[in-house]
């Protein structure tokens, strides 16, 4: 019987734990945090007949075959450099679904404007009458899903660094919305940051196609390493076929000619940002077979994704957006210049070891109010006067 132990328990670590046992495998999950906290999925964990190790404590890596690890779960941490030590196999949840999905893969990656662009491109693929399945980072594991995928089905999947790191493989079609320093207290530096991110292409064949920003100064790199086709998309020019802004008309970009898909009207979203994201969707799109009535359908229909410039309410005239997932200075700066009203900023959370300058100077001129919270409130108060 093999033997799988799986560091890391979150809506991954559970999902592998559950196709493990349906395979027939011994499964022992760990995860550091204290068992009080584990409770509601230590049930789920027994449920399915494995073990789970709550704490500090870690079983004998010579009793496994392959350690899965979630991607919270540092290329650094203890277990992991062990493993490599004793030549046990490292792989994901990500890695095994490549291995079994019968399906087309497309895989979207990017600092900002992955969730938008992915849920975007599977609603264009179903308005084309195609079976699109939609998850990965966006908050469904769709590992137990993949046997009851056909071969004619696209899989359209959101990929973080965290999860493109341990990948083997590349999707079929892979999309790079930009890149923009994050995470880098996890990937020390914008360097290893882009290496973990190039691998949405690097595995690519042949027959593949990479869909790049043409106006990100990192696209050169991506396009360097795609072993398919290279299509862009762009807010100004082209260098190649994709899709393009051209005055108020997203279009695509074939042969030398240009065909209009829809205004910047009829998209429901607000911000340049969201223009960006809709022109990857369709170039993406375009290359799976979807017809242009069909992207104008899903850009017409299309309201947004939750946590992204979301509208909670409007009282007393007032405008709550929730923006929740703009955990970037980048992102946040996106949705700055997206809104055209006097701004009240709530602004704070977890230090990723992000650069602050530009944010602040936005900020400072575009907000009439700010108000800070979280652990890293301190330093981004020490941005903003200075940009003051």
């Amino acid at each position: 019987m093999a033997r799988a132990l799986i560091v890391g328990l979150g809506r991954e670590g559970l999902a592998l734990a559950r196709y493990l046992r349906r395979q027939g495998q011994a499964v022992v999950v760990c995860d550091g945090r204290p068992a009080e906290a584990l409770a509601a999925d230590a049930a789920v964990v027994r449920s399915l007949g494995a073990t789970l190790i709550a704490g500090d404590d870690c079983p004998a890596l010579v009793d496994f075959d392959t350690l899965y690890l979630s991607p919270a779960v540092s290329k650094e941490a203890p277990v992991v450099l062990a493993a490599r030590a004793c030549g046990l196999p490292v792989s994901s949840l990500t890695d095994l679904f490549f291995q079994i999905c019968p399906a087309h893969i497309a895989g979207v990656t990017g600092s900002n404007g992955k969730t938008t662009t992915t849920t975007l491109l599977g609603r264009m693929v179903e308005a084309e009458g195609l079976v699109a399945h939609v998850g990965g980072n966006i908050g469904r594991p769709l590992l137990n899903e993949a046997s009851s995928m056909a071969v004619s089905d696209w899989v359209v999947l959101e990929m973080s660094s965290f999860q493109l790191e341990w990948l083997g493989a590349s999707p079929d079609l892979a999309v790079v919305t930009n890149l923009t320093p994050n995470h880098l207290d996890r990937h020390h530096g914008m360097e290893a940051y882009l290496e973990a991110k190039l691998h949405i292409v690097r595995a690519q064949r042949a027959g593949d196609t990479a869909v790049l920003n043409a106006d990100d100064p990192y696209a050169p790199r991506f396009a360097q390493d795609a072993g398919g086709r290279v299509l862009y998309f762009s807010l100004a020019s082209l260098p190649s076929d994709g899709a393009v802004l051209e005055g108020d008309m997203l279009c695509l970009r074939r042969g030398g000619y240009t065909l209009p898909v829809c205004t910047r009207r009829d998209l429901r979203v607000p911000g340049l940002h969201n223009v960006a994201n809709a022109l990857a969707a369709m170039a993406a799109a375009e290359v799976i077979g979807v017809e242009p009535e069909a992207m104008l359908q899903a850009v017409a229909d299309f309201t947004g994704v939750p946590h992204r410039l979301e509208l909670v309410r409007i009282l007393d005239g007032v405008r709550y957006l929730n923006d929740s997932i703009a955990t970037s200075p980048d992102r946040a700066g996106a949705a700055l210049a997206a809104v055209e009203e006097p701004i009240l900023l709530i602004l704070g959370g977890h230090d990723k070891d992000l650069p602050w300058a530009a944010f602040s100077r936005s900020a400072v001129a575009r907000c009439r109010g700010i108000f800070l919270i979280g652990e890293a409130q301190e330093l981004i108060a020490e941005h903003l006067e200075r940009a003051m």
